[in-house]
């Protein structure tokens, strides 16, 4: 598996408006999952059952999966599965793209970019 690791400011040229640039998103069934959770720990807490050590590497993976089948069309193509840790202010870019989040949800967006490398002289 290749992985890419950008510095700033390549991310922010990389992921903010060029126009070859896509996103993908995993939606993620918290209440469900918090469900099924409650069947199998009665006793745990709904802070317990939504905790996200529970959840999130299940989520990641399954959007690193969309990723690669996605890149896997065009070559050149890299992803980022975690765009906030790169500076990417991922509430506004959802929003600019018709995707409202919220804090706290009951469904959960996991949003990975996809573009291409940008070379920066």
């Amino acid at each position: 598996m290749k992985t890419l690791s950008v510095q700033q400011p390549w991310a922010w040229a990389l992921f903010n408006g060029k126009p070859v640039e896509n996103r993908s998103w995993y939606t993620f069934d918290l209440i469900h999952h918090s469900e099924k959770m409650r069947k199998r720990h009665p006793q745990w807490t709904d802070r317990q059952l939504k905790c996200c050590l529970y959840w999130q590497n299940g989520v990641r993976n399954r959007l690193k999966k969309q990723c690669e089948t996605f890149s896997g069309y065009s070559s050149g193509l890299i992803y980022t599965l975690i765009p906030e840790a790169m500076g990417v202010n991922v509430f506004r870019t959802a929003y600019k793209n018709g995707i409202v989040l919220r804090r706290n949800p009951e469904i959960v967006y996991k949003i990975a970019f996809i573009g291409y490398r940008l070379y920066v002289t």
